[in-house]
């Protein structure tokens, strides 16, 4: 049948033609009686005219042991048997709605087999179209019964002939026997045709009339097989179980218990009996009962609490502090009742259900089971039950009995340990805390916390002594600068008279990564004072001793950043001098003078070390930045040179640029950007490589933009350093930006690519990286392009002339050379100096000039009296006036003194003569409401 089989793999393919919008459209606007449907124990599918599923409810997904999307779509005819489609074809033709269902029986495929079903198909409108409705229920059971019945009467005979018990089949209303198996003729003695010829009260010693039920009961003699006789209560097909006597043929009266059925015989009403034997189970129950009387006595009398149980788990007995606990009187009222019938939660009476099963399907003991259970006063109880199987003579399980102590005091102390004990591990593991016991009579460690694993990479059963001698790479004993292993530390432990002990350890873990871990123990000592065992902490210090490294590098590079500052301040005086009167001779001297070349070198070498001062602040990170316009085609290739130095010859260098990269940014960032960036990739690369330096216009869009975090949609010029180096796996790319990572260890101080990010960042950029282990790393940095170049972007002529103007300045610089050179500029510009050798020297000038005073041209930093303080006192005298800073100091001086501010008019040392004079007519053409604002 390979369309069968088919079928049974998987459910048909779906047609194209299935109306998909028609589920949309039951899923957004569900039926009325959609939650009918869906929680209906019976199959149902909803379907088309044509047989196409619209619909099916979770009942009929599992009876085709498909999920709903695979039913949907799929013609239900498709799924009967071949012989029964056409039958289905015709119940799905159109009909009146509510018309009666149709109903046929039918094989139908699914995913576990062929299943018989009894299929109802009913019209219906379904979402506004007419449908039918098909209801499946599985009669496989009702066919396997229908057989089984058949089989059963064949077996009838069979067994009632082979049956060992007694039996018969009499008339129900004469008595008369009908038929009788062997086993009765055995039991009584009579033979097949002295039965036939008897009625069931001829086997009653005694038969008076009164006992025959009115309604043809079944033994007269003893009610054997008795009928409902009116008061009984029973069907009348069926008679309880009853206990009488019947007589023998050799005149033996023997007990019995009948048991009787009707049944029909021919073409009459018949008793069916069944007879039981059971004079020597009575005998045996009087023995019973005395042994009964024994065992009560003792169980009554057992310290504990015993109760036993049968099959079903209904009480059948229990002793008096049993019944006690249950909230009962005596044992009586406990008998008969379940743990369901108790005080107890459900969630008890459950669990005290599945214990009594496991025992009975194990048929073995349940030792020591901890149970909690609810008193009838509200108290909580923890008991301590043992349970085992209960045995009948056949040693077939018959129930479960049981045996508790209670236990409640105990476990409550128990608890109040284990509180404490969760206590001071969660104390230890707040502390990050790992314990251990070691004993040195076995040299083993007794006990190791779990947190050992998380710490060093070994579960407690590896770490051994000898693997912890061999992963401890360095132990620093307290007032010791140098390390000892770890064996020695041992012994040095043993010998030490303290008590308490503890050291620093460098650890290699399993993983191969160094950490730092402090170690602090407490010695046990024997009666002789010998170290038998020892109780300790271990704590991981890695990123204690990272700061305190960082630290002592921090303080290290900060001392050489008040180095390269101090030495800055007063080179940049000097190259004021230098490089100011440089420009004004130059001024003076035509280009055809002897002189004029000679001086212009002089210029161009101190400009040249102006920016060997600029270097110098940058290394100290201290620089005062001045965003300009820049094209980084022109910051590359003036770069390139100095980078070709720097990576050495063993690194081939390729620059590549894709037309204007116009930005606006500090150059000092952006060289100290790329400068970094290509230090980073020749670190990578020890044995040599390539390094790719890469410029272009990119555009970032939104969705780029939801990736990155720091990245915002626009235009960006991006400047892309690549290299063939060693590369980095995700967790240093994670921690790359991050202050004193170093993948350099000692060597660096980690603060590189952190300076890059904090440039980028500031500048309005962001960067990526791309790397893998072994195939070298991408940096990318995006920063804002500009469309079209700025006039800053220009610049000033060197031989521009001085912008001139006839204001009052009034001067003050501590720094003589300065202050002369500052005079002489702005007296050949016109203006009118007053000169000052500090900030007291000019609130002097100030108050005794009775002129109007335009502008104040100070340095930040000064004897006696700062700028800022001159320049806040003497605008309570003259409110028009203007301030303009002059400072060599790095940035942290600047904002010390609270100069650096938001367009606040400075200029830094060394200055240019015609940046001064531009400067200081800029701010003196300013409007004059904005002067006093900006620079306080």
């Amino acid at each position: 049948m390979p369309e069968r089989q088919q079928l049974v793999k998987e459910p048909p393919r779906a047609r194209p033609t299935y109306p998909g919008i028609r589920h949309k459209e039951a899923v957004e606007r569900p039926h009325p009686w959609q939650a009918l449907f869906d929680n209906a124990p019976e199959a149902m599918l909803v379907a088309d005219r044509a047989g196409m599923i619209l619909e099916a409810n979770p009942a009929a997904c599992q009876l085709h042991g498909w999920p709903r999307e695979q039913l949907l779509g799929v013609n239900f005819i498709d799924l009967a048997e071949v012989e029964c489609r056409p039958e289905l074809a015709f119940v799905c033709l159109p009909a009146p709605l509510g018309e009666r269902a149709h109903a046929l029986r039918c094989t139908w495929m699914s995913a576990n087999g062929a299943v018989p079903v009894e299929l109802h198909v009913s019209a219906i409108e379904w979402l506004g179209e007419a449908a039918v409705l098909v209801r499946l229920r599985s009669i496989r059971e009702s066919l396997r019964l229908e057989q089984e019945l058949r089989r059963s009467e064949k077996r009838f005979r069979a067994l009632f002939d082979s049956n060992p018990a007694p039996m018969w089949v009499c008339d129900a209303q004469t008595l008369a026997f009908l038929a009788v198996n062997q086993a009765a003729l055995q039991h009584y003695g009579f033979t097949r045709a002295e039965f036939l010829r008897m009625t069931v009260r001829d086997l009653s010693p005694v038969a008076p009339a009164t006992d025959v039920p009115e309604d043809g009961g079944a033994d007269a003699a003893a009610v054997a097989a008795a009928a409902a006789d009116g008061s009984s209560g029973h069907a009348p097909d069926q008679s309880p179980c009853r206990r009488c006597q019947h007589i023998t043929k050799d005149g033996t009266i023997i007990d019995v218990e009948t048991t009787a059925h009707t049944l029909p015989y021919g073409d009459r009403k018949a008793w069916l009996v069944l007879i039981t034997d059971v004079t020597q189970r009575l005998q045996a129950e009087r023995a019973l009962r005395e042994q009964q009387a024994l065992l009560e006595n003792i169980i009554a009398h057992i310290p504990g609490a015993v109760f036993w149980k049968d099959r079903n788990g209904v009480y059948l007995g229990c002793n008096d502090n049993n019944a006690r606990d249950l909230g009962r009187k005596s044992p009586a009222e406990v008998i008969g009742l379940t743990d369901f019938d108790m005080p107890f939660s459900r969630a008890e009476a459950e669990f005290y259900r599945d214990c009594d099963r496991k025992v009975m399907q194990a048929r073995q003991p349940l030792l020591n089971i901890e149970e909690p259970q609810h008193r009838p006063d509200g108290s909580e109880a923890v008991l301590l039950t043992s349970k085992v199987p209960l045995h009948d003579d056949a040693g077939q399980v018959i129930g479960v009995l049981g045996v508790y102590t209670d236990i409640t005091e105990r476990k409550r102390a128990e608890q109040l340990v284990e509180q404490r004990e969760r206590l001071f591990r969660a104390v230890i593991e707040a502390a990050g805390a790992v314990p251990y016991t070691r004993n040195y009579l076995t040299d083993q460690f007794d006990y190791i916390g779990p947190g050992i694993e998380s710490l060093l990479g070994y579960r407690p059963e590896e770490l051994t002594p000898d693997v912890w001698q061999s992963l401890a790479q360095e132990v620093i004993l307290p007032g010791r600068t140098q390390g000892c292993s770890a064996a020695e530390a041992s012994a040095l432990f043993r010998q030490n008279p303290s008590v308490s002990w503890h050291s620093d350890v460098r650890v290699r873990t399993k993983s191969g990564e160094e950490r730092w871990l402090f170690n602090a123990a407490v010695k046990m000592l024997d009666a002789r004072g010998e170290v038998v065992s020892a109780w300790g902490l271990l704590q991981d210090i890695t990123e204690r001793r990272r700061i305190d490294e960082q630290l002592r590098q921090s303080q290290k590079m900060e001392a050489i950043g008040r180095l390269a500052g101090g030495i800055a301040h007063d080179f940049n005086n000097l190259l004021t001098v230098i490089n100011g009167y440089g420009d004004l001779v130059l001024r003076q001297l035509p280009p055809d003078d002897p002189y004029y070349e000679p001086v212009q070198q002089m210029v161009a070498a101190g400009g040249r070390a102006a920016k060997l001062t600029g270097q110098l602040l940058a290394f100290s990170r201290k620089a005062i930045l001045a965003p300009r316009v820049l094209d980084l085609h022109n910051v590359v290739a003036d770069m390139k040179a100095m980078l070709r130095r720097l990576i050495g010859e063993d690194i081939e260098l390729e620059t590549t640029t894709h037309g204007p990269a116009m930005v606006k940014a500090d150059p000092g960032h952006v060289e100290q950007i790329i400068l970094n960036l290509v230090i980073n990739a020749r670190d990578a690369m020890p044995q040599g490589g390539k390094m790719a330096i890469e410029l272009c216009n990119v555009e970032l869009d939104e969705a780029y933009a939801r990736t990155q975090p720091d990245a915002v949609p626009g235009h960006y010029v991006m400047l892309t350093v690549t290299d063939t180096g060693i590369g980095m796996d995700k967790a240093t790319q994670a921690r790359i930006f991050e202050p004193f990572f170093s993948r350099k260890g000692d060597k660096g101080t980690g603060l590189g690519l952190a300076t890059v990010y904090g440039a980028v960042r500031q500048n309005g950029g962001h960067i990526t990286v791309a790397s893998e282990p072994g195939r070298g790393a991408s940096f990318k940095v995006y920063l804002p392009r500009l469309h079209e170049p700025s006039r800053e972007d220009a610049g000033a002529l060197p031989r521009a002339a001085l912008p001139r103007g006839t204001e009052t300045v009034l001067l003050a610089e501590d720094e003589q050379a300065v202050r002369d050179l500052a005079g002489r500029v702005l007296s050949q510009c016109g203006y009118h100096v007053l000169a000052a050798t500090d900030g007291g020297e000019a609130m002097h000038l100030a108050q005794r000039y009775t002129g109007q005073i335009d502008l104040l041209l100070t340095d930040v930093v000064m004897p006696k009296l700062g700028g800022r303080e001159l320049a806040a006192s003497l605008q309570k005298l003259h409110p028009h006036l203007k301030v303009i800073y002059l400072s060599g100091y790095t940035d942290d001086a600047v904002i010390r003194h609270g100069i650096l501010e938001h367009d606040v008019p400075f200029v830094q040392k060394p200055f240019a003569p015609l940046a001064l004079a531009a400067r200081v007519r800029e701010v003196l053409d300013e409007r004059d409401e904005v002067g006093p604002d900006v620079v306080l």
